[in-house]
């Protein structure tokens, strides 16, 4: 019996460390450079804020590993503004920034 709350607490502090590990990364204020990166406008979140005087913030992040959303972001290098009617992302942006540079946010 007193294994099995030893091992109970060894999984629960294991997905503590795992959640730790995912929000420190998500509140870092920056993404590294060579990993593509694109940044959009998320107007469901204007809308929102719009309508319950709410403060969500209204850009995303995507990487292939991760989603930061956040109100500001500095691109560190060049960049380019991609219009893509027929070929939307994933998560239905039809307009972004591309980059591979450095990019920092709040």
């Amino acid at each position: 019996m007193i294994a099995n709350v030893v091992n109970k607490l060894y999984i629960a502090f294991e997905f503590y460390i795992l959640y730790r590990k995912l929000k420190s990364t998500q509140e870092g204020s920056m993404i590294r450079e060579g990993i593509i990166k694109r940044i959009h406008v998320n107007q469901h979140h204007i809308k929102a804020n719009a309508k319950d005087d709410g403060q969500r913030p209204v850009l995303t992040i995507k990487t292939s590993k991760e989603n930061v959303t956040c109100n500001a972001v500095n691109i560190n290098g060049p960049s380019k503004l991609v219009y893509s009617k027929d070929k939307p992302l994933s998560c239905g942006a039809k307009v972004w920034i591309e980059t591979t540079s450095q990019v920092s946010y709040q």
